[in-house]
């Protein structure tokens, strides 16, 4: 066999090759019409295909937590965040907030609440640059705590956070012990991987409750 026929069968080999494999990659990420079964039961890579249609077909809002399960079945991550507000931040507030929930100008106590609804993690978040100039250090008391206004509630969080340990104690504690929290905010993740995107590291949809657990707000994250 010559050379030119050699580079000549190289060549057609070569483009089957790249044909097949762009074959391959293209059944991997077109999008599929949504399917509750074929969800249910599909691994991220396939839910990201359905997700599109998914979302231009359905209406979520004001589902209950159980519908979505349902529809769905089980969360790949689910969350619930209450918190508690401690009394005004330093005008003008520019930081992002790692927890962003409650009234944007408040400095909060949040606690994060795992899928048995055990608390997971508690954050102070925007926190006030002047707080370490001022006292801050009173000492907590549950009944001084609920008849506090936010700002004296601010007044007791380090000590609360310092003698009480909170990690891995059921959420209905909170009520009891440092009375209704000012807002409670439910979340559910879905993995859908790259979502039928040809460039991405990952997305979730992501499902938000309100206290009744009924959907306000439903997106792709």
């Amino acid at each position: 066999m010559d050379d030119t026929r050699y580079l000549r069968w190289l060549t057609i080999i070569c483009a089957g090759f790249v044909l097949v494999a762009a074959v391959l990659f293209y059944n991997t990420i077109k999008l599929l019409p949504f399917n509750d079964k074929l969800w249910q039961e599909s691994d991220r890579r396939t839910r990201g295909r359905m997700v599109k249609n998914l979302l231009e077909n359905n209406d979520f809002s004001g589902f209950s937590r159980g519908r979505v399960m349902a529809y769905l079945g089980l969360p790949d991550f689910d969350e619930r965040l209450y918190w508690y507000h401690l009394g005004p931040t330093d005008p003008p507030h520019k930081r992002s907030a790692r927890t962003p929930v409650g009234d944007s100008a408040q400095f909060i106590i949040c606690f994060r609440a795992d899928m048995q609804n055990e608390i997971a993690e508690v954050l102070l978040d925007r926190r006030p640059d002047s707080l370490a100039a001022k006292k801050f250090d009173e000492e907590f008391d549950e009944e001084k705590w609920q008849a506090a206004t936010a700002a004296g509630r601010g007044k007791m969080v380090k000590n609360l956070l310092s003698h009480h340990r909170w990690t891995g104690r059921p959420s209905s504690d909170l009520p009891g012990r440092l009375g209704q929290p000012d807002g409670e905010l439910f979340r559910m993740h879905y993995d859908v991987g790259k979502a039928g995107k040809l460039f991405s590291f990952g997305h979730a949809l992501v499902f938000v409750f309100d206290s009744t657990g009924h959907v306000t707000e439903f997106y792709l994250q």
